[in-house]
């Protein structure tokens, strides 16, 4: 896929089959589907209200300040505070890794036709294990410029830990709107859809819940 960021589904077991239940969700329209597809299932995921996600990020240019900025944007989309996450010290008891990948000089190159061509990301989905979600997710980050400490660099990383922690958060696929900031190369946002889609996601009956 020739985009900022991918979603690396890792499955190690068949997924049990699931409806998605609308329990008082908002209303509101002019969203993106959000569902993981297994098979001919189509599965959704979010945190729940009473569990603060913890997020251990990698200590290394600036990511611990962007990661928070992320978190503090997802969480003003909602209207209720359904959803919470805090930076933790000790990877071990994260429910999500954000790490940072610097590639060598030589292979540091901007990327024809990307939006915010300084860096890229991806999310790798933990394995499934029939409806449970095998924790942690991991988000990595990779500056694609000589200057990974410049202004342009840190704005690209801070949008695309904000864009892959949305799929950290339930939203599993892009929007296919390139304004949005779950589009599959951002240049910003969040936008309205992005908002009205993720307070959807968080209304809807999770089929998949989450452990360690």
């Amino acid at each position: 896929m020739s985009s900022r960021s991918n979603i690396i589904l890792a499955l190690s077991a068949a997924v049990a089959a699931g409806g998605c239940g609308d329990i008082s969700n908002p209303s509101r329209s002019n969203f993106y589907d959000w569902r993981l597809v297994v098979g001919i299932d189509s599965l959704t995921f979010h945190w729940p209200e009473d569990h603060t996600v913890r997020v251990w990020v990698q200590d290394t240019l600036s990511m611990p300040a962007n990661t928070q900025a992320g978190i503090d944007t997802w969480k003003r989309q909602f209207l209720y505070q359904e959803f919470d996450a805090v930076l933790v010290p000790d990877s071990a008891t994260a429910d999500v890794l954000v790490g940072v990948t610097i590639p060598p000089a030589a292979a540091r190159a901007i990327r024809l036709g990307s939006m915010a061509p300084e860096c890229t990301g991806d999310t790798t989905f933990p394995p499934l294990v029939g409806s449970t979600i095998v924790l942690p997710f991991h988000i990595r980050v990779v500056p694609r410029t000589l200057d990974p400490e410049g202004p342009a660099t840190q704005a690209c990383l801070r949008l695309t830990v904000t864009h892959e922690l949305g799929h950290a958060m339930g939203l599993f696929k892009h929007s296919p709107n390139p304004n949005d900031l779950m589009a599959p190369d951002p240049v910003s946002g969040p936008t309205a859809r992005d908002r009205n889609t993720v307070q959807q996601l968080y209304h809807f009956e999770a089929d998949l819940t989450a452990s360690r």
